[in-house]
């Protein structure tokens, strides 16, 4: 069948809907839906990445422009992994890796080229991804737009191996992924590249983030943080007594959520419907529902004690 060629201008539409379509994902990654990096990584294949068929940038002539880089310049001789497009967050004994989004740094620009090609991360075992590395691994492998049932070995490492290396005091490894942080930063920075006056902090991210609360007579949980919502007994929950829980869950997209009975916590809850546990209350008066990085609606729970 014939194909008519778009006008430049109806390419420059396709440009202005994927960033359209970046910034969506943006706001659903800031609230915690991580995964959403996938989306992101195969938006940003379409305008950057040139195999078979040109780019989107290629194909408007604009592939040869300078970009924004929040990346520092990668240092072969430095023995200490590299991870310059995200920073290491310490929170309530956790790490984690973050974008770093806008800094008091000044605005450095790298012509195309060498911004997609260049080294932003260095494993242990001085293995290197560039920003073309991760999306494309991102989009074509790890389920952006198709699942291959194997991984590059350098981007499994990241995300399944702590090949980065880095671990609390406890040697506890940060809580989520650097591939997909990086992602949001290389989005932030395409971003910042295309739109005028464009600008985002974690502060940003931070103070308009949406917050789990009771709302309705549900409980709603965001997946950027832990919540424990206490429920209040009529009367108190007795040490070594057997009470039997039910949670009504209308709703839940990732992450769990656990009943607690006087420090006595039940087994995860990754499924919506009715679920019933028998949990022997502990020590502490300290009951409720506790959800850890989990996307869920709560409609209803009951606790009793079983006589026996």
């Amino acid at each position: 069948m014939s194909k008519r060629t778009l006008t430049t201008a109806e390419m420059g539409a396709h440009l202005d809907e994927q960033l359209g379509a970046l910034q969506r994902s943006v706001a659903l990654f800031d609230d915690g839906y991580q995964l959403e990096a996938r989306r992101m990584a195969v938006t940003l294949r379409v305008m950057l990445h040139s195999g078979r068929d040109p780019s989107l940038l290629k194909r408007l002539g604009r592939d040869e422009m300078d970009f924004v880089d929040s990346a520092k310049p990668f240092d072969p001789s430095n023995l200490v992994p590299t991870h310059s497009l995200v920073s290491l967050a310490f929170r309530e004994g956790e790490i984690s890796y973050a974008a770093k989004l806008d800094t008091e740094l000044p605005v450095v620009l790298t012509p195309f080229v060498g911004w997609w090609e260049g080294v932003v991360f260095s494993d242990k075992q001085n293995r290197q991804m560039s920003r073309a590395d991760v999306i494309r691994t991102a989009a074509d492998q790890d389920g952006g737009a198709h699942v291959d049932g194997a991984l590059r070995a350098d981007y499994a490492a990241l995300r399944f191996e702590n090949s980065l290396g880095w671990l609390t005091d406890q040697d506890i490894p940060p809580s989520n992924d650097p591939g997909y942080a990086a992602i949001r930063q290389i989005a932030h920075e395409v971003l910042k590249t295309f739109i005028s006056g464009y600008s985002k902090t974690m502060e940003d991210v931070h103070n308009v983030g949406k917050k789990s609360e009771i709302s309705g007579g549900k409980m709603r949980f965001f997946p950027h943080e832990k919540q424990f919502f206490i429920i209040k007994t009529a009367t108190p929950l007795m040490l070594g007594l057997t009470y039997v829980t039910e949670i009504i869950v209308d709703s839940i997209t990732t992450g769990s959520v656990r009943m607690v009975v006087n420090s006595t916590v039940s087994e995860p809850v990754t499924l919506a419907g009715a679920h019933s546990m028998r949990i022997v209350a502990g020590p502490e008066q300290n009951t409720g529902v506790f959800g850890e990085y989990t996307d869920a609606v709560i409609a209803r729970v009951s606790i009793k004690q079983i006589l026996e």
